[in-house]
């Protein structure tokens, strides 16, 4: 190995570690989140503050389960009613009778059934803040 190549072999090494005498430290400020066991025997539920401000993030979970049974764009032969009702009632406790109500509407769209959905909930919600004295 010839000088020039030794020379080279440590020069590098070298200035990595005089470089690194002038980097700063780096502040890694971690912290651990564990998911918590779910509490049994109670229920928890988001409602908007201002039902005027359905359709955001609080019904969104009502949105995504309403659009899985009833697209957008789509024709009623298309819709899911009897396990949308079967779901909103597993996943919130909401019993609805949408079929019924479809029922009694001349004509209805699927932008309709999500607003009776949200409805609904926003009705369920004010009822149990009333109850647990919100």
């Amino acid at each position: 190995m010839s000088l020039r190549k030794k020379v080279l072999a440590l020069a590098a090494p070298a200035a990595l570690l005089t470089l690194s005498a002038c980097a700063t430290g780096f502040p890694a400020q971690v912290q651990r989140f564990q998911a918590m066991p779910a509490p049994q025997g109670q229920s928890f539920y988001v409602q908007a503050a201002d039902p005027e401000n359905r359709g955001g993030l609080e019904f969104s979970q009502y949105a995504d389960l309403v659009r899985r049974h009833v697209p957008a764009n789509s024709v009623d032969e298309q819709w899911h009613i009897a396990a949308l009702e079967n779901e909103l009632e597993a996943e919130f406790s909401l019993k609805l009778d949408i079929k019924g109500w479809l029922d009694d509407q001349e004509e209805a769209t699927a932008e309709d059934i999500l607003a009776y959905v949200e409805d609904a909930a926003s009705r369920l919600f004010r009822e149990k803040e009333t109850l647990l004295g919100g």
